[in-house]
Order: structure tokens, then sequence, then C-alpha cells
């Protein structure tokens, strides 16, 4: 008395109407998920390399001799602003870029240490323009900035 199924197999209209909307919300939500990995991954890149050109320049100034002019104490203003001999603009390799705009600002300053002034305390930062994904430039450095501070002393 029930009807019976002819041979024929396959989807009906109905589960293909119900498939399609299903498999496209799937789908853009894994594409989101792609794109949400690919903001992540280019920061945490620029985040090592932010942490890397600060360390390179805290092992530099850990390695000069204690009466070099390098390590002359900085200017108090020396990470607010480019204070000459205490200032690169970088590329992401550490090469320093002449002209143009570079994506990295390095500042960094030497001070003695208040608990003993034979020591040299030296705080490097840099600092990043934050990309700007609409138009795959820099954004304005006031608008949107990232820095990356260490810290190191060296006593002789």
């Amino acid at each position: 008395m029930g009807r019976e199924r002819s041979g024929d197999s396959g989807f009906s209209l109905v589960e293909v109407l119900i498939a399609i909307p299903l498999t496209c919300v799937v789908v853009l939500n894994v594409a989101s998920l792609f794109a949400l990995s690919t903001a992540l991954t280019r920061e945490s890149r620029d985040a090592s390399i932010e942490t890397m050109l600060a360390s390179a320049k805290l092992d530099e100034l850990q390695s000069i001799s204690r009466g070099d002019a390098a390590l002359a104490l900085s200017p108090a203003d020396a990470l607010e602003h480019d204070a000459p001999g205490y200032c690169d603009h970088l590329d992401a390799t550490g090469a320093v870029v002449t002209s143009g705009e570079s994506p990295y600002i390095r500042r960094w300053t030497v001070r003695s240490s208040d608990l003993d002034p034979a020591m040299l305390v030296f705080r490097v930062l840099v600092t990043t323009a934050v990309r700007d994904i609409g138009n795959r430039g820099l954004s304005g450095r006031a608008a949107a900035m990232r820095e990356v501070v260490l810290l190191g002393s060296r006593a002789d």
C-alpha cells in the first residue's frame, strides 16, 4: 500500500535547496578563519622582527667598550624624538634606510643607573607603523603604532 520507489537515486529538490545554503555558511566561515589566520601570522612575524631589531641593538650596545663615544649618555627625550646618534630608521632585514619611509624606527637611551653610577642602563624601543590592509601601504605613524621595548644593563 505504500508507494514504491523507482530505481532512480539522487537528491530531491528540497534536499538540494537546504544543502546549498548550509554549504555556503560553512565555506564562508572557513574562509574567514583563513583570513584571520593570515592576519595573526603577519602580526606574529612583525612582532618577531621588532624584537629581533631591538635585541640586536641591545647586544651591540652591551658589546661597546666603556670609553667609546657611542656609549655617551643620551638626551632625556631620545625615545620620543629622533635624537642624532640614538635613532635608526630600518627595513625588515635590519638595514638602515636613509631615504623614504621606513617601516621600523629604532631608538635607544644610555643612562647611568640610579643605584650604581658605574652601571649603564640601556633601553631600546622599536616602533612600527601598522600596515593598512586597504592600500597595502603604511598607515599614518601617529594613528596606529606598535612598540617593543627591551631593557639591559652593564657594569664594568
